[in-house]
């Protein structure tokens, strides 16, 4: 559409825009600023352009320029509600709340239905203290994009927060039976069902969340009966919404033979479409053909490039054996998009795989003050890349972080006896963390490290 669009008015400014919106999708963020560019050189003052400009930036972490062009926005219009949302972002990720909440009050509601903009009027409200407000927006939100997590995770944290248990285990008890659910999640829903006296309930949601190891893929699910999405399938068999939705049904029922054969005639009929391979892509993976896998998610990066893609790109890689490849498509994937914090996690773990600790810290500590301070398994994981890279003090400081987060984690109950093991005199509480480490962790190959230090100090 947008080669068309170039084609037949290749300095219009709309063309422009669109062109810089898919080249983003496709490719990154990076790769779209000189789109933008072009099409503000036409017309330096377009609104949509300058927006969609300035909120690149941002993302790229390019702070001034973007409070550059947004001032710009609201030198022409000092009510300009993306300008000013824009603001607000960078107000609150610099700290600034108060500043962020009087921005985001200037908009007057005119982003009230913006899923980004009620993601940060729910963050500042929770920051206030006005929980109730903060359920209202966030409880909208996530009914408008189920699949939103940092809002499922920030609604489930604000109804913790105010004693609603019944409300938290009746929204989220589904989410939580998911096997990709969040550590942070699971804790949360299973001390809700503690709190109304579902103890069986509760210890298997919290033995999973101390566990904290990597999720695997699943698809979305899809709330459907599986009759229904088949009719409708059976009605528009070619239609991409019908197929993958009735696909994704039919992968969480098991039937993988028949969720391959209608994934394949959707990707036949519809080859560009990055939905049709994606879905397609799920289930050679989870037949075990990553070959064949890897070869859908690639077209689909043609057309799209998101963190939901470079999981499941890594993950086919990965069980392919191409490590190598796994590292070059998160690297680059990093270059083009570095707010992706799903990047910055694998960037952290292949770097401390090949050595570079000093990297992998900076790396982990970015995400810490990125917000990260309540994942046990960042902090437990920043311990170990801290003590590697020469710094005790600051591995203590972490490692008594993650324990306070998950005590039941054997990960990081194994952080905190490691940092204590760099301690003068502190070998004899370190021997017995470790100790209960290996208790409540069993086999799990993480301990391995534990096991060897806990030799050492006997």
């Amino acid at each position: 559409m947008a080669d068309r669009a170039l084609q037949l008015a290749p300095h219009n400014p709309d063309a422009l825009e669109l062109a810089g919106e898919l080249v983003r999708n496709q490719h990154g963020l990076e790769a779209a600023l000189p789109w933008f560019e072009a099409g503000l050189a036409q017309a330096p003052d377009n609104f949509d352009l300058l927006g969609e400009y300035a909120a690149t930036l941002g993302e790229l972490g390019r702070a001034r320029d973007m409070l550059r062009v947004t001032r710009k926005m609201l030198a022409r219009d000092h009510r300009n509600p993306r300008a000013l949302f824009l603001q607000a972002a960078l107000a609150a990720r610099a700290g600034k709340l108060e500043l962020a909440r009087r921005l985001l009050d200037l908009t007057n509601d005119r982003l009230s239905d913006v899923p980004s903009a009620m993601l940060l009027e729910g963050v500042l409200q929770l920051r206030a203290g006005n929980r109730n407000l903060a359920i209202d927006v966030l409880d909208r939100l996530t009914r408008l994009r189920p699949g939103n997590m940092p809002a499922a995770l920030l609604l489930t944290r604000a109804l913790a927060e105010n004693g609603d248990s019944e409300q938290l285990v009746a929204r989220f008890a589904g989410v939580a039976a998911r096997p990709d659910a969040p550590a942070y999640l699971l804790i949360l829903v299973g001390r809700a069902e503690e709190d109304l006296g579902h103890r069986d309930l509760a210890a298997p949601l919290l033995d999973r969340a101390a566990a904290a190891g990597a999720p695997p893929l699943v698809p979305l699910a899809e709330g459907q009966p599986l009759e229904a999405l088949a009719l409708t399938w059976r009605d528009s068999p070619d239609d991409a919404g019908a197929s993958v939705a009735y696909v994704r049904k039919l992968i969480a029922t098991g039937d993988l033979a028949h969720a391959e054969e209608v994934a394949e005639r959707l990707r036949a009929a519809s080859p560009g479409i990055a939905a049709a391979q994606i879905v397609a892509g799920d289930v050679q993976l989870l037949r075990g053909r990553q070959p064949a896998a890897i070869e859908r998610y690639e077209q689909a990066s043609i057309a799209r490039s998101d963190d939901a893609l470079l999981l499941r790109l890594v993950e086919a890689d990965r069980r392919a054996g191409r490590g190598a490849a796994a590292v070059t498509a998160v690297e680059s994937y990093l270059a083009q998009t570095p707010s992706s914090r799903i990047a910055v996690r694998l960037a952290a773990i292949s770097t401390a795989e090949s050595g570079d600790w000093r990297r992998a810290r900076r790396l982990l500590e970015h995400l810490r003050d990125a917000g990260g301070q309540r994942d046990a398994r960042l902090m437990s994981d920043l311990t170990l890349a801290q003590l590697r890279d020469g710094d005790p003090a600051a591995a203590l400081v972490s490692a008594r972080a993650a324990y306070r987060l998950q005590r039941s984690s054997p990960v990081a109950t194994q952080a905190l006896a490691m940092a204590l093991a760099q301690q003068r005199g502190q070998a004899r509480f370190a021997a017995a963390l470790f100790d209960k480490a290996l208790r409540i962790g069993g086999d799990n190959p993480l301990l391995t490290e534990g096991r060897r230090q806990l030799a050492l100090l006997r």
